[in-house]
């Protein structure tokens, strides 16, 4: 599995879906700057990132309606990746480990796991 390694000063991660896709943008902190739900359209997704374009990477889940988006963003000069929904799924679970709490809950199971040092 190869993972993007890239540090950038705005981070978007978006769920997209066939009409409707939920944005995320944070800063290089951490910080959730932008959580919003809109419409696939071009001119509302450039007027959502608008105040973060300087440095910002878009990744998406690499499924049937991601095109539009990466003509999109080839077109504005916005740097796009596209991930396999199972490396998505393994990198949330690495993000939770990482915080080590004490049980970690599968995002999209029920199975618990624990993390390295517990």
């Amino acid at each position: 599995m190869r993972f993007y390694t890239k540090t950038h000063k705005h981070y978007c991660g978006i769920d997209l879906h066939a009409k409707k896709m939920y944005v995320c943008i944070i800063d290089g902190e951490g910080k959730i700057l932008v959580h919003c739900n809109i419409n696939c359209n071009p001119a509302e997704f450039l007027r959502a990132i608008a105040p973060y374009r300087e440095g910002l990477v878009v990744g998406v889940e690499c499924m049937f309606a991601w095109y539009w988006l990466s003509n999109l963003c080839r077109e504005e000069k916005i740097e796009l990746v596209l991930g396999h929904a199972l490396y998505m799924r393994a990198t949330t679970l690495l993000r939770y480990l990482h915080k080590c709490p004490r049980h970690v809950l599968w995002p999209l199971g029920r199975s618990p796991l624990r993390c390295w040092s517990c």
